[in-house]
């Protein structure tokens, strides 16, 4: 997966670099200066993206675009989100705060 300046999120085939789809993420424009960060939430393998504007966009790291959730933290992203798996946590800096999420079990 990939994400472009202005939400534009592309998915390739990790075997062969094939496209498999190319969209936009709605009301998640901006520039990305954040990594997109992959873990697995619950049984499933989840994708998020932040924006720099600070619009957290969480979708289904599959084949097609399914968006879970999102979140406008209302304050501007510059730092790759982290998880921690051992503590079932995600962390999220926007702004001059330092949020925690707790990930559902698998």
């Amino acid at each position: 997966f990939t994400v472009r300046d202005g939400g534009r999120l592309t998915c390739f085939d990790a075997a062969t670099g094939a496209v498999r789809f190319e969209e936009q993420l709605t009301g998640a424009g901006g520039q990305y200066v954040a990594s997109p960060v992959a873990f697995v939430a619950g049984a499933e393998a989840v994708l998020l993206l932040a924006s720099a504007r600070g619009v957290v966009t969480l979708v289904e790291a599959a084949d097609t675009l399914s968006v879970l959730a999102t979140l406008d933290t209302k304050a501007p992203i510059k730092a790759t989100p982290a998880v921690d798996p051992a503590r079932g946590r995600l962390y999220l800096r926007a702004g001059d705060t330092l949020h925690a999420f707790a990930l559902p079990k698998r």
